[in-house]
């Protein structure tokens, strides 16, 4: 089945008709991408608007649809229309974080070359539908100060040369850490790199945000040739590595929608309730990622095991609330007068008060 996205689809749709010069029946379409006929007809639409020319050949009682050559190119060389609306849509998710760095620029510049080309070759239509497709930036880090050190990991890692970083741990003073530097991982809106430390002897994860100076040095490594990226971080939920162990949780019927529409982890398994709720099981590590992710859902998630990840969220919990009942109590003894010595105005009625009462008493 075709996944991703609509941009996806239509590339994949595309593809299945260049492979195929004589022409594809909707049903073959539909059995190859694993959707409905109907859904192929929307997407034979789509390619349509996006200045994506289609013949129909009549076969029997069905039609035959094909790539018109003479008007499929368009004013891009070597792109179709959704693979250029995929460079404009990716030029937009790494824009926030990557922009401005040697990461960044490569794809904005291609992203510059696509837009003018369609500008210079009529690609008017197809300049709309880029403006209709936003890619609207999370919570990010902006690394647009960190492009000399990002530079250093790309050249050390092509040139396999170790680098010596000083290095700021999260709640730990700078240090001197020596490292092989084997690839850059992008998570989440930040950068990792991922080596051999030297000092721990084995592959470690470092946040470029955390290196203060970096050093290629002439000393050249030789990659662990059992080391392999995918599997570094299998188990790893985001970034955060440790023992993967069966992670189960009860999701209330107010977000079982929510928990379901997402793609936690490829160990996932889910399951809907007769009471609305979803129950989910995952196969991973018990990391911070983990429970910053979960405390998002509030009292509408319930950790059924293991028992240690349900106390890090209860002490969370706990602590939040904590420090939110603080805030409050200040906030109203600010807000609330002071009554421990009477005001000018209240002394002075009383004190007009108790006169007042002296003179009718002696009137009596």
């Amino acid at each position: 089945m075709a996944r991703g996205g609509p941009t996806l689809r239509l590339l994949t749709l595309h593809r299945a008709l260049q492979r195929a010069p004589e022409g594809r029946r909707a049903a073959e379409l539909a059995d190859e991408l694993g959707v409905s006929t109907r859904t192929v007809h929307r997407m034979l639409g789509s390619l349509e608007e996006f200045q994506l020319p289609l013949d129909v050949d009549e076969d029997g009682p069905e039609r035959r649809w094909r790539l018109d050559p003479k008007g499929s190119q368009l004013p891009v060389p070597g792109f179709s229309a959704p693979e250029a609306l995929a460079v404009l849509l990716a030029e937009q998710l790494v824009r926030p974080s990557l922009g401005g760095t040697v990461l960044g620029e490569p794809l904005r510049s291609a992203a510059e070359k696509i837009r003018a080309a369609l500008d210079r070759g009529g690609g008017e239509r197809l300049l709309r539908q880029a403006g209709r497709q936003l890619a609207l930036p999370g919570p990010h880090h902006d690394y647009r100060q960190r492009d000399p050190e990002i530079a250093s990991l790309r050249r050390a890692i092509a040139e396999r040369r170790t680098v010596q970083l000083r290095y700021r741990s999260r709640g730990r003073p700078l240090a001197l850490r020596a490292l092989d530097p084997y690839a850059l991982v992008v998570h989440a809106g930040a950068l990792y790199v991922v080596g051999r430390c030297h000092k721990r002897r084995a592959a470690r994860t470092f946040l470029v945000d955390r290196i203060r100076a970096i050093h290629v040095t002439t000393r050249a490594f030789t990659p662990d040739p059992a080391f392999r990226l995918d599997r570094f971080f299998q188990g790893a939920f985001g970034v955060f590595r440790g023992r993967p162990q069966r992670i189960r949780l009860r999701f209330a019927p107010a977000v079982a929608d929510l928990a379901a529409e997402r793609i936690w982890h490829e160990s996932q398994r889910l399951t809907r309730k007769l009471d609305g709720s979803a129950e989910l099981s995952l196969q991973v590590a018990e990391t911070p990622d983990l429970v910053s992710t979960l405390l998002a859902f509030g009292r509408h998630v319930r950790v059924l095991a293991p028992k240690s990840l349900a106390e890090s969220m209860a002490r969370e919990w706990f602590a939040a609330a904590s420090e939110s009942a603080k805030a409050l109590r200040e906030k109203g003894r600010e807000a609330r007068p002071n009554l421990s010595r009477p005001s000018a105005t209240v002394s002075g009625s009383r004190s007009r008060g108790r006169a007042r009462g002296r003179r009718e008493e002696r009137g009596r």
